[in-house]
């Protein structure tokens, strides 16, 4: 089991961020300009998938793609760099599997009997 299998994995939506998208643009700017470092787009993130349905992530070889390209998507569809979040507040999608890959591996060392 890894921190994937606990994604919710849903069928992607072009409109999956339809409540960040209602916002001003005004609004919008304020939002992005509050996030300034990754950490806190992560959590941006992890929040925004508790309300929001219809998202999933990229199969890998779709993220090694991107990656390769110098690209990556947020959940909303946005495209940012690999290591960046978009002007919504939302972690490009590396950023959330580094994350959730981070999360997996120190529950499994928890896991772990001592020897």
């Amino acid at each position: 089991w890894s921190a994937m299998d606990a994604i919710y994995v849903g069928r992607a939506s072009a409109h999956s961020c339809n409540r960040i998208r209602s916002l001003s643009s005004r609004a919008r700017g304020i939002l992005s300009s509050m996030v300034e470092t990754a950490e806190e787009a992560l959590q941006n993130t992890f929040a925004w998938f508790e309300v929001n349905s219809g998202w999933a992530p990229p199969e890998h070889d779709t993220l090694l793609e991107w990656i390769a390209d110098g690209v990556c998507r947020c959940p909303d569809d946005c495209i940012v760099a690999p290591d960046a979040w978009c002007r919504h507040g939302l972690a490009s999608w590396w950023l959330i599997t580094t994350a959730l890959d981070r999360i997996d591996q120190r529950a499994h060392r928890r896991r772990r009997p001592a020897q």
